[in-house]
């Protein structure tokens, strides 16, 4: 497998985990880099190597557009999903629907995928999220209004939804919650 990275001053480092396969590339995870953890830690810790390519040129490229308020239209077809239980699969699908802005609980995402009062198993489904943008679950609050937490940090799930002009603003000022 290899690594490349792509580092932005809006939300910080990612990691590319990327492999050839027969039909091409693949990306096999995408992670946000912590600030006390270098692309060197990264690679040792995961016995990677450093490689950039065409396809996460091209990969990159698009996170660059996404982040700088374009539309971008992602694609689920060079994402491995093998490692991924089918429930998760399903959320995880159902999440990639939603549109750009679009907020929604984790309840909600939960009864929405068809599996009622599931919403600590899609917290944990989130977590678990190897694709963290392509699959938004920057998008997912608690239900009582509340941003709840992000691999990348708090402060990059609310970038994102500002990127996105999320609802999530509106609904929080008519409310009167806190961010």
């Amino acid at each position: 497998m290899r690594v490349d990275f792509l580092k932005t001053e809006l939300i910080g480092t990612l990691a590319a985990v990327w492999d050839i396969i027969d039909s091409g590339f693949i990306l096999k995870q995408l992670t946000f880099l912590k600030d006390n953890f270098s692309e060197k830690d990264f690679l040792l810790s995961n016995g990677f190597s450093a490689v950039s390519s065409h396809f996460t040129d091209t990969f990159f490229e698009n996170i660059l557009h996404y982040l700088a308020g374009e539309a971008v239209s992602f694609s689920l077809d060079r994402l491995d999903f093998s490692n991924v239980t089918d429930f998760r699969m399903k959320v995880y699908e159902t999440l990639f629907a939603t549109s750009s802005g679009e907020i929604i609980t984790y309840g909600d995402l939960a009864a929405k995928a068809g599996f009622e009062n599931a919403s600590r198993a899609v917290g944990t489904a989130m977590k678990l999220n190897p694709f963290p943008i392509i699959i938004p679950c920057h998008r997912v609050i608690r239900s009582g209004g509340v941003l709840g937490n992000y691999g990348g940090g708090v402060d990059v799930k609310r970038k994102l939804l500002e990127i996105e002009n999320s609802e999530f603003f509106s609904f929080t000022a008519y409310k009167g919650k806190k961010t």
